[in-house]
């Protein structure tokens, strides 16, 4: 499975629940997640293959943002899009 698969996933269960969801990228800012969920405050999302770890450019760069007090997740599984859907419901 591919990471773009389970981004698709995450777009087709968000707009089931009409939430809209935007894809990031951040001019010179390497790292950034890949998607911004906007709802509950707003949750970034880093989507990765299955098994697949964030790089260490992307761990820095979530660790500021959650020390900044936002919510970051990593989801690399139609699981973890499902488990993430069912927090927003």
């Amino acid at each position: 499975m591919r990471e773009s698969q389970i981004e698709q996933h995450l777009i087709k269960e968000l707009k089931k629940l009409g939430i809209e969801t935007r894809k990031v990228q951040w001019i010179g800012r390497d790292g950034a997640p890949d998607r911004l969920i906007l709802a509950k405050g707003g949750i970034y999302v880093e989507l990765k293959a299955p098994g697949k770890e964030p790089r260490e450019n992307q761990l820095r760069e979530h660790e500021k943002m959650r020390a900044a007090g936002i919510r970051v997740a990593v989801i690399d599984s139609f699981e973890g899009v499902d488990k993430l859907i069912s927090e927003l419901t």
